[in-house]
């Protein structure tokens, strides 16, 4: 399998249900578990940050920008996209190669534990303070997907 094969694999691990590229609601909830987003509407400014042909999704081609750093800005937000695609795409994301033989789904739930676990139980204040920040906003997601 050759690299984009491989990219394309991956990408489309996000995105199972076989449409064109990934949207909002396949970034959601790791998006805002991580920390990276805290709101719906911050994960659409993540998206508009780097899709080049304004559909409101991430397709391939522009993936493969962001991972090869050509996205169209170069932003605080498009950073944190392009962070989070590149490690996806070199089996580094949670920052532990091991994960790698997982779904990004439990990728996704070890991750959104280890969060959790920092707000509740680390000593230092500030990843405590960035814990709890991330816990709010995750259950606030919940909430607003309950109510619907």
């Amino acid at each position: 399998m050759n690299k984009y094969q491989k990219y394309y694999e991956e990408m489309t691990t996000i995105n199972p249900d076989d449409q064109e590229g990934i949207g909002v609601d396949q970034l959601e909830e790791p998006f805002i578990s991580l920390g990276l987003a805290y709101t719906r509407d911050e994960i659409n400014n993540l998206i508009a940050s780097v899709d080049d042909d304004g559909s409101g999704r991430i397709e391939f081609g522009e993936f493969l920008r962001i991972i090869h750093n050509k996205s169209k800005l170069k932003t605080q937000g498009n950073k944190k996209i392009t962070s989070f695609f590149k490690q996806l795409a070199s089996d580094k994301l949670g920052g532990d190669s091991d994960l790698k033989h997982f779904s990004f789904k439990t990728i996704m739930d070890i991750m959104r534990r280890k969060n959790l676990l920092k707000a509740f139980l680390s000593k230092n204040p500030e990843e405590k303070k960035e814990g709890e920040k991330v816990l709010k906003a995750y259950s606030e997601m919940l909430q607003k997907r309950k109510g619907k």
